[in-house]
């Protein structure tokens, strides 16, 4: 299934000037170069080699992961076998320059569906982004998952479509409760016409209509005292669905072998119809 056109002015917000103004880039200090850890990725066995002072910048619960039973710790090697290497390469982009590069977003970029030699790019990159916030959330990376969702964010702004395929995955992988998946209920509710939903709502997770009915009676008491406002209130805001800085997350980067267990996507129902 291709993604689904959109009212882009008024289903998808874009960052404020606050959002988009630079930050001071995180960048660690390296202390010891020649201190590394290896991370074996894939079925393919690809090796990424990272600097421990960086892994322990961001995550300080990184050094337990290297001491963990699933490794080998006196070649400090961490084999993760069911990651991917297209959401660790976003990983390790970010580890290193806190920033990660999507064609899409790219300004002589505009949609797949119009250049024939970039049929498979928007699949691929949107589902290295989904499956990049699922390892975020492994290795206990916030911030990393929060820039992953804005690049999720940026491409609907830009490319006004509807990324079904995140949504699939969303169903499939996440908990009612989890950032992605809101953000991706929130982004179908506010931006699919009725006329998409009512010829291809079959394929749609059935869990999905009632989580966006939760998610549209928020807006019944505004309706009904007059204060509802279509320009504000139909917006997505993307900073509503990052995960907070402020709040304890458990830390699952001790498991590492939750960390290899994050499901790659395949194209699947939501995908059938795109060529």
């Amino acid at each position: 299934m291709s993604s689904a056109p959109n009212r882009p002015t008024e289903s998808f917000s874009r960052p404020s000037a606050r959002e988009n103004r630079n930050k001071p880039r995180d960048i660690p200090e390296i202390k010891n170069p020649s201190d590394l850890a290896t991370f074996v990725v894939g079925r393919v066995k690809k090796h990424f080699q990272i600097h421990k002072d960086v892994l322990y910048h961001h995550s300080p619960t990184s050094r337990a992961a290297l001491n963990s039973p699933f490794n080998d710790k006196q070649s400090q090697t961490c084999q993760l076998p069911d990651v991917t290497e297209r959401a660790f390469k976003h990983l390790f982009d970010w580890l290193y320059f806190q920033d990660i590069k999507i064609h899409q977003l790219e300004d002589e970029f505009y949609s797949d569906w119009t250049q024939e030699g970039k049929k498979n790019t928007t699949f691929e990159e949107n589902m290295a982004l989904a499956e990049s916030w699922l390892l975020g959330e492994k290795f206990g990376f916030i911030e990393f998952q929060n820039l992953v969702l804005t690049k999720i964010h940026n491409i609907t702004n830009k490319c006004h479509t509807f990324p079904s395929e995140l949504l699939q995955y969303a169903f499939e992988h996440t908990g009612p409760e989890n950032q992605l998946r809101k953000y991706m209920v929130a982004l179908c509710s506010m931006g699919i016409s009725p006329d998409y939903l009512s010829v291809h709502g079959e394929k749609f997770p059935p869990e999905f209509f009632q989580e966006m009915a939760v998610f549209m009676a928020r807006f019944r008491d505004k309706v009904e005292d007059g204060s509802y406002h279509w320009n504000e209130d139909l917006k997505v805001k993307v900073s509503d669905y990052f995960v907070r800085t402020d709040v304890v997350v458990r830390s699952q980067i001790i498991d590492v072998d939750s960390i290899r267990r994050i499901p790659r996507m395949s194209r699947g129902s939501f995908d059938e119809e795109r060529d």
